[in-house]
């Protein structure tokens, strides 16, 4: 769990550090990478309907499309480095589900100059206090999740990393937009009464969520993460996830 309330300044995590499969919570970095590295609008663009299937639907396809049209996850990685999520490794793309059919990139676009200045790390830390075993493979933790939403969030309002790099407040804006609109339910937005933008990833072994809170008194980012080797249950996973965040959004708003 990692979580950081943007109206009290208050921090929380545990086990933030642990490294797990990320399975597709990193389809947020790949709309980010994205976003910091096409120019002009981008709902009005042609990219709009392929971030919409990544986000809506979590579809692998249009996810391996964004990452072919960037010459790679190797980009990825570098933003994700550049704004201290440095335990995150994108390593290549989604395996396509049934009759997804084949990944025709659309010839890349005209790139913004970016400046990846390295950022200033956020409270609060990344700890490990138990690191489970995984098959090699996309991990993350919660801790880069995290970092990740947070300067999402922050660059609606042209606030650093992410404005340096490219992500202006329109194009954030328009992700929280997929974000808040994402189809699957995940794990945060059914423990709170407030509009929830996350993007969740889950396989046979995970359940995770980075998701941003709008509360009355500040919105609230929240990244939690469930893996087991033995593999998880989704409504065991929400049980577990509905108790930590509903006591994080608690204490945090003190």
């Amino acid at each position: 769990v990692w979580a950081a309330h943007l109206g009290t300044a208050q921090a929380a995590s545990w086990n933030a550090g642990a490294e797990m499969p990320a399975a597709s919570t990193l389809k947020l970095a790949i709309l980010v990478t994205t976003l910091a590295r096409e120019s002009g609008d981008p709902v009005r663009g042609g990219l709009w309907p392929t971030y919409s299937r990544m986000v809506l639907d979590s579809s692998n396809r249009a996810a391996n499309e964004l990452i072919a049209r960037m010459g790679g996850g190797s980009t990825v990685n570098a933003l994700l480095g550049a704004i201290g999520a440095d335990h995150t490794d994108m390593y290549g793309g989604y395996l396509l589900e049934p009759g997804e059919g084949p990944v025709r990139p659309a010839p890349p676009a005209r790139a913004r100059a970016t400046t990846w200045a390295p950022a200033t790390r956020i409270v609060p830390p990344a700890d490990v206090v138990s690191q489970p075993s995984y098959p090699a493979g996309k991990h993350t933790t919660a801790h880069d999740l995290g970092l990740l939403a947070l300067g999402l969030m922050r660059a609606t309002t042209g606030k650093p990393p992410l404005s340096r790099m490219g992500v202006t407040p329109r194009e954030a804006r328009a992700a929280l937009w997929l974000l808040l609109h994402a189809r699957y339910p995940g794990l945060v937005d059914p423990a709170t009464g407030s509009p929830v933008a996350h993007k969740a990833g889950w396989l046979p072994r995970t359940q995770h969520d980075a998701a941003i809170v709008f509360r009355d008194d500040g919105p609230v980012v929240i990244a939690v993460m469930s893996y087991r080797e033995a593999g998880v249950d989704y409504a065991a996973s929400l049980r577990w996830s509905t108790l930590a965040v509903r006591t994080v959004l608690a204490d945090l708003s003190r």
